[in-house]
Protein backbone atom coordinates (compact mmCIF):
# COMPACT_ATOMS: atom_id res chain seq x y z
CA UNK A 1 0.00 0.00 0.00
CA UNK A 2 1.65 3.34 -0.98
CA UNK A 3 1.77 5.79 1.98
CA UNK A 4 -0.68 8.56 1.14
CA UNK A 5 0.55 12.42 2.06
CA UNK A 6 -1.06 13.80 4.80
CA UNK A 7 -4.28 16.25 4.15
CA UNK A 8 -4.09 19.66 4.99
CA UNK A 9 -6.89 22.11 5.46
CA UNK A 10 -7.49 25.50 4.93
CA UNK A 11 -9.09 27.30 7.46
CA UNK A 12 -10.67 30.92 7.58
CA UNK A 13 -9.99 32.34 10.87
CA UNK A 14 -11.55 35.49 9.81
CA UNK A 15 -14.77 34.10 9.95
CA UNK A 16 -14.37 31.68 12.66
CA UNK A 17 -13.96 34.31 15.61
CA UNK A 18 -14.77 33.20 19.25
CA UNK A 19 -16.31 35.89 21.86
CA UNK A 20 -15.22 34.61 25.48
CA UNK A 21 -18.36 35.10 27.82
CA UNK A 22 -16.90 33.53 31.01
CA UNK A 23 -13.54 33.16 31.93
CA UNK A 24 -11.65 31.44 35.58
CA UNK A 25 -8.63 30.66 36.73
CA UNK A 26 -5.10 29.20 35.55
CA UNK A 27 -4.83 28.50 32.29
CA UNK A 28 -0.97 26.89 32.65
CA UNK A 29 2.15 27.82 31.56
CA UNK A 30 2.94 26.44 27.75
CA UNK A 31 1.16 29.34 25.01
CA UNK A 32 0.56 28.97 21.58
CA UNK A 33 1.00 32.44 20.50
CA UNK A 34 0.05 32.34 16.63
CA UNK A 35 -1.42 34.98 14.46
CA UNK A 36 -4.18 32.40 13.53
CA UNK A 37 -5.33 31.67 17.00
CA UNK A 38 -5.80 35.19 18.00
CA UNK A 39 -7.84 35.13 15.24
CA UNK A 40 -10.28 32.70 16.77
CA UNK A 41 -9.60 32.77 20.56
CA UNK A 42 -8.89 36.46 20.59
CA UNK A 43 -5.62 35.62 22.53
CA UNK A 44 -3.04 33.10 22.96
CA UNK A 45 -3.88 29.22 23.89
CA UNK A 46 -2.76 28.70 27.01
CA UNK A 47 -2.57 25.05 28.86
CA UNK A 48 -0.30 23.05 31.41
CA UNK A 49 2.85 22.62 30.44
CA UNK A 50 3.00 19.14 32.72
CA UNK A 51 2.74 17.34 35.99
CA UNK A 52 5.33 15.41 38.36
CA UNK A 53 4.11 12.47 38.24
CA UNK A 54 2.68 11.65 35.32
CA UNK A 55 1.59 13.82 31.84
CA UNK A 56 -0.70 15.88 32.00
CA UNK A 57 -4.41 14.60 30.11
CA UNK A 58 -7.22 16.28 29.05
CA UNK A 59 -10.02 15.38 26.28
CA UNK A 60 -11.68 16.97 23.25
CA UNK A 61 -15.54 16.14 22.77
CA UNK A 62 -18.62 17.82 20.77
CA UNK A 63 -21.91 16.12 22.56
CA UNK A 64 -25.60 17.61 21.52
CA UNK A 65 -27.76 19.20 24.15
CA UNK A 66 -29.25 15.87 25.97
CA UNK A 67 -25.19 14.59 26.33
CA UNK A 68 -25.09 12.36 22.97
CA UNK A 69 -22.19 12.15 20.88
CA UNK A 70 -23.14 10.32 17.56
CA UNK A 71 -26.55 9.72 15.71
CA UNK A 72 -27.68 6.08 16.00
CA UNK A 73 -27.93 6.09 11.93
CA UNK A 74 -24.65 8.01 11.76
CA UNK A 75 -21.96 6.88 14.27
CA UNK A 76 -18.67 9.11 13.37
CA UNK A 77 -18.35 11.80 15.49
CA UNK A 78 -18.07 14.79 13.55
CA UNK A 79 -21.74 14.24 13.13
CA UNK A 80 -23.02 15.77 16.21
CA UNK A 81 -21.17 19.11 15.02
CA UNK A 82 -21.70 18.62 11.40
CA UNK A 83 -25.31 17.77 11.14
CA UNK A 84 -26.23 21.46 13.45
CA UNK A 85 -27.93 23.04 10.35
CA UNK A 86 -27.74 26.08 11.64
CA UNK A 87 -24.43 26.08 13.16
CA UNK A 88 -22.34 25.60 10.14
CA UNK A 89 -19.10 27.50 11.10
CA UNK A 90 -19.08 26.18 14.64
CA UNK A 91 -18.74 23.27 13.34
CA UNK A 92 -15.52 23.97 11.55
CA UNK A 93 -14.27 25.70 14.68
CA UNK A 94 -15.21 22.45 16.67
CA UNK A 95 -12.54 20.95 14.15
CA UNK A 96 -10.25 23.57 14.50
CA UNK A 97 -10.35 23.16 18.47
CA UNK A 98 -9.62 19.65 18.25
CA UNK A 99 -6.81 20.31 16.03
CA UNK A 100 -5.32 22.82 18.13
CA UNK A 101 -5.45 20.64 21.24
CA UNK A 102 -3.69 17.67 19.09
CA UNK A 103 -1.03 20.27 18.57
CA UNK A 104 -0.62 21.13 22.42
CA UNK A 105 -0.40 17.53 23.26
CA UNK A 106 2.75 15.21 22.58
CA UNK A 107 0.34 12.37 22.56
CA UNK A 108 -3.23 11.21 21.48
CA UNK A 109 -5.41 8.49 22.57
CA UNK A 110 -8.55 7.47 20.08
CA UNK A 111 -9.98 4.38 19.80
CA UNK A 112 -9.86 1.45 17.51
CA UNK A 113 -13.74 2.53 16.59
CA UNK A 114 -12.77 6.08 15.09
CA UNK A 115 -10.18 4.31 12.62
CA UNK A 116 -13.21 1.87 11.44
CA UNK A 117 -15.66 4.95 11.25
CA UNK A 118 -13.72 7.20 9.55
CA UNK A 119 -11.37 5.30 7.50
CA UNK A 120 -9.43 8.19 5.64
CA UNK A 121 -9.00 10.24 9.14
CA UNK A 122 -5.62 9.82 10.94
CA UNK A 123 -4.20 11.13 14.22
CA UNK A 124 -1.85 14.40 12.71
CA UNK A 125 -2.48 18.30 12.87
CA UNK A 126 -4.71 19.46 9.94
CA UNK A 127 -4.02 23.18 9.99
CA UNK A 128 -0.38 24.11 8.82
CA UNK A 129 0.69 26.62 10.84
CA UNK A 130 -0.35 24.54 14.13
CA UNK A 131 2.16 21.95 12.35
CA UNK A 132 4.59 24.39 11.72
CA UNK A 133 4.13 25.67 15.72
CA UNK A 134 5.36 22.38 16.74
CA UNK A 135 8.24 21.95 14.24
CA UNK A 136 10.09 25.62 15.70
CA UNK A 137 9.25 24.05 18.95
CA UNK A 138 11.04 20.83 19.10
CA UNK A 139 7.95 18.88 18.56
CA UNK A 140 7.28 16.10 15.87
CA UNK A 141 5.17 17.45 13.42
CA UNK A 142 3.00 14.53 14.43
CA UNK A 143 2.15 13.30 18.06
CA UNK A 144 2.62 10.00 18.64
CA UNK A 145 -0.92 8.27 18.25
CA UNK A 146 -2.07 5.83 20.99
CA UNK A 147 -4.84 3.45 20.56
CA UNK A 148 -6.20 1.02 23.10
CA UNK A 149 -6.87 -2.62 22.16
CA UNK A 150 -7.85 -5.72 24.26
CA UNK A 151 -7.10 -8.19 21.97
CA UNK A 152 -5.82 -6.38 18.75
CA UNK A 153 -8.98 -7.94 16.68
CA UNK A 154 -10.98 -4.78 16.50
CA UNK A 155 -7.73 -2.54 14.58
CA UNK A 156 -7.90 -2.20 11.03
CA UNK A 157 -4.60 -2.93 10.00
CA UNK A 158 -5.25 -1.37 6.16
CA UNK A 159 -6.30 1.62 7.46
CA UNK A 160 -3.61 4.92 6.13
CA UNK A 161 -3.03 5.05 9.63
CA UNK A 162 -0.34 2.56 9.51
CA UNK A 163 0.86 3.17 6.54
CA UNK A 164 2.17 6.70 7.03
CA UNK A 165 5.74 7.03 7.69
CA UNK A 166 4.98 9.81 9.65
CA UNK A 167 2.90 8.81 12.24
CA UNK A 168 4.18 6.98 15.11
CA UNK A 169 1.44 4.09 16.44
CA UNK A 170 1.33 2.66 20.08
CA UNK A 171 -0.84 0.17 20.82
CA UNK A 172 -1.82 0.36 24.48
CA UNK A 173 -2.75 -3.19 25.41
CA UNK A 174 -2.45 -6.59 27.09
CA UNK A 175 -0.17 -9.35 26.49
CA UNK A 176 -2.99 -11.64 25.73
CA UNK A 177 -3.72 -9.28 22.52
CA UNK A 178 0.21 -9.55 20.96
CA UNK A 179 -0.46 -12.64 18.97
CA UNK A 180 -3.47 -11.11 17.15
CA UNK A 181 -1.44 -7.54 16.69
CA UNK A 182 1.41 -10.12 15.43
CA UNK A 183 -0.28 -11.45 13.02
CA UNK A 184 -1.61 -8.13 11.28
CA UNK A 185 2.10 -6.38 12.15
CA UNK A 186 4.68 -8.93 11.77
CA UNK A 187 7.50 -6.01 12.62
CA UNK A 188 5.59 -5.18 15.62
CA UNK A 189 7.53 -3.74 18.09
CA UNK A 190 6.57 -5.04 21.68
CA UNK A 191 7.60 -2.94 24.65
CA UNK A 192 7.32 -5.54 27.51
CA UNK A 193 6.32 -4.36 31.17
CA UNK A 194 9.79 -4.96 32.99
CA UNK A 195 11.47 -2.74 31.05
CA UNK A 196 9.18 0.42 31.47
CA UNK A 197 11.99 2.02 33.37
CA UNK A 198 14.44 2.36 31.21
CA UNK A 199 14.68 4.78 27.84
CA UNK A 200 15.97 1.33 26.06
CA UNK A 201 12.44 0.74 24.62
CA UNK A 202 11.38 4.39 23.50
CA UNK A 203 13.57 4.09 20.34
CA UNK A 204 11.33 1.60 19.23
CA UNK A 205 8.29 3.95 19.09
CA UNK A 206 9.24 4.72 15.03
CA UNK A 207 6.70 6.64 12.56
CA UNK A 208 5.70 3.88 10.11
CA UNK A 209 6.16 1.04 12.37
CA UNK A 210 3.51 0.25 14.78
CA UNK A 211 4.87 -1.21 18.14
CA UNK A 212 2.68 -2.42 21.25
CA UNK A 213 3.47 -1.30 25.28
CA UNK A 214 1.97 -4.56 27.01
CA UNK A 215 -0.11 -2.67 30.38
CA UNK A 216 -0.79 -6.09 32.56
CA UNK A 217 -1.30 -9.87 32.01
CA UNK A 218 -4.94 -9.51 32.67
CA UNK A 219 -8.20 -8.53 30.23
CA UNK A 220 -8.09 -4.63 30.96
CA UNK A 221 -4.55 -2.52 30.17
CA UNK A 222 -3.70 -0.64 33.42
CA UNK A 223 -3.87 3.16 32.83
CA UNK A 224 -1.32 3.89 35.47
CA UNK A 225 1.96 1.63 33.42
CA UNK A 226 1.31 3.41 30.37
CA UNK A 227 1.38 6.79 32.11
CA UNK A 228 4.42 6.42 34.02
CA UNK A 229 6.03 4.79 30.31
CA UNK A 230 4.93 8.25 28.61
CA UNK A 231 6.38 10.35 31.30
CA UNK A 232 9.59 8.75 31.75
CA UNK A 233 10.05 9.16 27.91
CA UNK A 234 9.34 12.58 27.63
CA UNK A 235 5.58 12.90 27.12
CA UNK A 236 4.20 15.67 29.45
CA UNK A 237 0.85 16.42 27.82
CA UNK A 238 -1.92 13.30 26.42
CA UNK A 239 -5.18 14.21 24.88
CA UNK A 240 -7.95 12.07 25.14
CA UNK A 241 -10.15 11.83 22.03
CA UNK A 242 -11.94 8.50 23.06
CA UNK A 243 -15.03 9.19 25.14
CA UNK A 244 -14.58 5.70 26.86
CA UNK A 245 -10.79 6.50 27.38
CA UNK A 246 -12.28 9.45 29.34
CA UNK A 247 -14.58 7.88 31.22
CA UNK A 248 -12.01 5.32 32.45
CA UNK A 249 -9.50 7.67 33.28
CA UNK A 250 -11.99 9.99 35.18
CA UNK A 251 -12.64 6.51 37.22
CA UNK A 252 -9.11 6.18 37.92
CA UNK A 253 -9.05 10.30 38.76
CA UNK A 254 -6.42 10.65 36.01
CA UNK A 255 -8.08 13.28 33.95
CA UNK A 256 -7.15 16.68 34.88
CA UNK A 257 -9.29 18.89 32.02
CA UNK A 258 -12.21 18.85 29.85
CA UNK A 259 -13.15 20.49 26.65
CA UNK A 260 -16.60 20.16 25.78
CA UNK A 261 -17.94 21.39 23.01
CA UNK A 262 -22.17 21.66 22.75
CA UNK A 263 -23.63 22.01 19.85
CA UNK A 264 -27.00 23.05 19.43
CA UNK A 265 -28.84 19.68 18.29
CA UNK A 266 -31.31 17.02 20.53
CA UNK A 267 -30.98 13.12 19.67
CA UNK A 268 -32.48 11.42 22.53
CA UNK A 269 -33.28 7.64 22.94
CA UNK A 270 -30.20 5.25 22.78
CA UNK A 271 -27.77 6.88 20.81
CA UNK A 272 -24.15 6.66 22.47
CA UNK A 273 -23.64 9.26 25.15
CA UNK A 274 -20.43 10.28 26.97
CA UNK A 275 -19.62 7.36 29.57
CA UNK A 276 -22.45 5.34 28.33
CA UNK A 277 -20.35 2.19 27.83
CA UNK A 278 -18.76 2.67 30.96
CA UNK A 279 -19.76 1.98 34.72
CA UNK A 280 -21.70 5.11 36.48
CA UNK A 281 -21.14 7.01 39.03
CA UNK A 282 -22.93 7.13 41.84
CA UNK A 283 -24.39 9.66 44.24
CA UNK A 284 -21.48 9.49 47.02
CA UNK A 285 -18.50 9.53 44.84
CA UNK A 286 -18.36 11.58 41.64
CA UNK A 287 -15.92 13.53 39.99
CA UNK A 288 -16.46 17.52 40.24
CA UNK A 289 -15.42 20.64 37.38
CA UNK A 290 -14.93 23.68 37.85
CA UNK A 291 -16.01 25.96 34.69
CA UNK A 292 -12.46 27.80 33.41
CA UNK A 293 -14.08 29.28 30.44
CA UNK A 294 -17.39 29.68 28.02
CA UNK A 295 -16.84 30.99 24.32
CA UNK A 296 -19.27 31.45 21.44
CA UNK A 297 -19.54 32.19 18.03
CA UNK A 298 -23.08 32.15 17.17
CA UNK A 299 -26.26 30.77 19.19
CA UNK A 300 -26.02 26.78 17.94
CA UNK A 301 -23.09 26.45 19.79
CA UNK A 302 -21.24 26.28 22.99
CA UNK A 303 -17.06 26.14 23.90
CA UNK A 304 -16.24 24.87 27.01
CA UNK A 305 -12.99 24.34 29.20
CA UNK A 306 -13.39 22.62 32.69
CA UNK A 307 -10.86 21.86 35.44
CA UNK A 308 -11.13 18.48 37.44
CA UNK A 309 -11.40 19.10 41.21
CA UNK A 310 -9.34 17.69 43.51
CA UNK A 311 -9.34 16.80 47.00
CA UNK A 312 -9.62 19.75 49.16
CA UNK A 313 -9.87 21.86 46.28
CA UNK A 314 -12.77 25.13 46.67
CA UNK A 315 -12.11 27.06 43.71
Amino acid sequence: MNAPSLIKMNFDYDRMGLTCVYRHGDFGDEVIDLPEVRRVLGEPFRITSGRPDRPYLYNSVVTSIDGKIAFEDAPQGPMIASKNRFGLEDATIDWWMLNLLRASADAIIFGANTLVQEPTATGHVYDDSLEQWRLTHGKSAVPLNIIPTLDGLDIPSNHIEFHSPQIPVLFYTVKASLSNLKAKFPNLAVLEPDSYSTNEQAHKIQPGHPAAIVCGTGTVPNPHLLLRFLKMNGVHRVLVESPLITHLFLREGLMDELFINTSGVYVGGNALSLGKSGQSFLSQEHPHTSLMSMHVHSPHFLYTRYALMREGSHD
